[in-house]
């Protein structure tokens, strides 16, 4: 069974030059992004417009960083909020992605 890459560090230290100290100081801003919150917080008061726009934002956020599996799933749901609707599923990967994502770098950094 593969297991999903939540980090893809090599990808990440590369647009870094390779050094790890600013790449755990960069994901250690990812986990304390108020981005996250924002973004539920948008969702909760149904203002998909605003919503749309911090997904942008997690959407690059998380590019940058080689979070890949975030960044797919904050672009889909970023698009969909873009249309004025999201499916309840791409929200789900969504969270499930953010959670996994979360654990990882948590991981990553402490070492």
């Amino acid at each position: 069974m593969d297991e999903k890459k939540y980090i893809d560090a090599e990808i990440g230290l590369g647009r870094v030059r390779g050094n790890a100290v600013i790449y755990k100081k960069m994901l250690g801003m990812f986990l304390n992004s108020k981005e996250f919150d924002t973004f539920e917080e948008a969702l909760a008061a149904n203002d998909y417009s605003k919503a749309a726009d911090v997904a942008h934002a997690i959407k690059g956020l998380t590019g940058n960083l080689a979070l890949t599996p975030l960044f797919e799933e904050s672009t889909k749901l970023m698009n969909q909020l873009r249309d004025g609707k999201y499916d309840e599923e791409t929200l789900a990967s969504y969270r499930s992605a953010l959670t996994e994502t979360r654990s990882e770098v948590k991981k990553f950094v402490a070492v």
